[in-house]
Formats: structure tokens, sequence, C-alpha cells
């Protein structure tokens, strides 16, 4: 779990049976599949906004959605969709065109909001925050999506 605020975080989604055993582990595994990567094929063009691609970052390969077009320096910013997180300035070398197989697996990377939680001062909301922090450091947190 990744926290934007007290009220707004980052989780993923876990549950085997709801997804068919297509789970977050599996997806990395075959993300990074030797045989996989082998059959990744770099952009033929500059990407769109929102387009899907894979991204290789910190030797490892993500799904990723294109949140802005390329600047000035050859780089754009991508949401990682299994993760939850944001890389400012990917360069375009390091894309490459999504890969179909995948859509068969949902987003795992899902931002999540607390429902009716008073907004609290600067102070109080670091309390709130190492408070959730130390509930994350004892186990897993179990949720209903509505």
């Amino acid at each position: 779990i990744a926290f934007n605020s007290i009220t707004r975080f980052i989780c993923h989604i876990i549950d085997d049976e709801f997804y068919d055993g297509k789970n977050f582990q599996h997806l990395c595994k075959q993300i990074n599949d030797q045989k996989e990567i082998a059959g990744y094929q770099k952009l033929s063009c500059l990407p769109a906004s929102g387009e899907l691609v894979m991204v290789n970052y910190a030797n490892f390969y993500y799904r990723a959605k294109v949140l802005d077009f390329c600047n000035s320096n050859s780089c754009v910013p991508v949401y990682l969709v299994d993760e939850g997180i944001v890389l400012e300035n990917v360069h375009i070398i390091s894309l490459y065109e999504y890969c179909p197989r995948l859509t068969a697996y949902p987003f795992f990377g899902m931002e999540m909001e607390i429902a009716n939680i008073v907004p609290l001062t600067e102070a109080k909301s670091e309390i709130g925050m190492d408070l959730l922090m130390d509930m994350q450091k004892e186990g897993n947190f179990k949720a209903q999506i509505m």
C-alpha cells in the first residue's frame, strides 16, 4: 500500500478467486520471463497520451499508461498500472508495444479513497498517516470495494 494522504492510497487487488488465478505474482513472472521479453517490440512512433505500453524500469518490465505527450528530452510520464506508481520522466527508448496477451489481467494498482473522512489539520493528518503506516506493517488491510 502506498498512501498519498490520510484518505487516498494505492493498493493491490489480491483476490485470486475473483480473477481466476490471474494474480499479481503470476503477472510479474510472465511479464519478466525471458521468452516474453524477447518478443517485446520497440515503439514504432511516439506514444500518445493514454496509450498502454510496456516499460523497462530498473531492469524490470511493467505495464504502464502514458500520461502525457513526449517532452523536448524525449521523455514521457507513465503510470505503472499494476504498481500504482507514476514515473515522471521515462525515455522513449525504454518503452515497448503493449503485449495484447496481458489484457486478460486486470490492473492491480488501484487508487482507493476512505469514505466519510473529515479533512484534518496538517499536524493531525501526519499522526493519522503514522497510524495507517503502523497498521500496514502489522499485516494486510481488507476492504470491500463498492
